[in-house]
């Protein structure tokens, strides 16, 4: 099962990730919710997710300085950074990392449902050979 974090600094967004993820046949469960990277910090600590569904640009904490701060605590914790954002310098900054998965806003629905499915598929099989 998922067990995800949204981070957003807007409630309309995170609200539209909400609706998203519940047209799609995955198993998950939204955890909680946070505002900027500081409260997410506070938030995974709480009830450790296994996926962080993020925005880039956030008051009081950046996403990529979240990123930063995530991995510190768990290096293989998966992360999708959904952000208008994304420009081929921050491409640059995010593609060594092999956790993590980005898309634009909008939502493109396609490439989040692959992604997510592709992160459910991974868990379960992390299931299974335990």
């Amino acid at each position: 099962m998922l067990n995800i974090l949204i981070v957003d600094d807007s409630a309309m967004a995170r609200k539209r990730i909400n609706e998203t993820l519940l047209k799609f046949d995955i198993n998950h469960t939204i955890v909680a919710e946070a505002e900027d990277g500081v409260q997410a910090l506070e938030m995974f600590h709480k009830f450790n997710p296994n996926l962080i569904l993020t925005d880039l640009e956030m008051p009081r904490m950046h996403g990529l300085q979240l990123i930063e701060e995530l991995r510190k605590l768990n290096s293989s914790l998966d992360i999708v950074v959904i952000s208008a954002l994304i420009n081929e310098q921050i491409r640059q900054t995010l593609k060594h990392d092999r956790y993590l998965d980005f898309t634009k806003k909008p939502i493109d629905e396609k490439r989040i449902k692959h992604i997510l499915q592709k992160l459910e598929h991974k868990i379960q099989n992390k299931v299974r050979e335990s």
